[in-house]
């Protein structure tokens, strides 16, 4: 049994037939349909990895809290812009299930990058324009965020090293 259809040809539009499609086969020819691909196993991402990420982003919100008590304004600059393009964002991203080392970068920049955008907009509307502490608020929220995954990691743990 065949159905008729219309194709487009190199002389304009044609009816054709196109012979009936049988079980497993496709619309080219008769060869029968690829199988179907199996499902990947989901594979959680390592703790230990995560809890040093948990600890290096603690470490770079302590390095924002003792810059702002230095005198040299130009490493203060560097490790405030540091914190406010990680922070943020890391604080969401370590409860994410990431395994690529990329995504969990550029996803730790972008939304520090939003939220950051966010609270200054929120300073200009509110005519409240001290961006120190909204830095302050965002490493203070970021910090207990980045702590309270940190305690779920380590106590998921259990004693073994992955």
């Amino acid at each position: 049994m065949s159905h008729p259809v219309i194709r487009w040809t190199p002389g304009g539009w044609a009816q054709a037939t196109v012979p009936a499609l049988g079980a497993g086969s496709s619309e080219i020819d008769d060869r029968p349909l690829p199988p179907e691909p199996r499902e990947q196993p989901v594979v959680p991402a390592r703790t230990g990895v995560r809890v040093a990420l948990d600890c290096a982003l603690l470490g770079l919100a302590a390095a924002c809290v003792a810059a702002t008590l230095m005198p040299l304004p130009s490493v203060r600059a560097y490790v405030i812009f540091a914190g406010a393009f990680l922070l943020p964002g890391g604080a969401i991203v370590t409860r994410l299930q990431l395994r690529d080392p990329l995504t969990i970068g550029s996803l730790m920049i972008g939304l520090s990058l939003a939220i950051d955008t966010a609270g200054a907009l929120g300073l200009v509307w509110s005519r409240w324009y001290h961006p120190v502490y909204l830095a302050a608020g965002l490493v203070a929220i970021s910090s207990t965020l980045i702590v309270v995954d940190l305690g779920i990691r380590l106590a998921t743990l259990g004693g073994r090293h992955t």
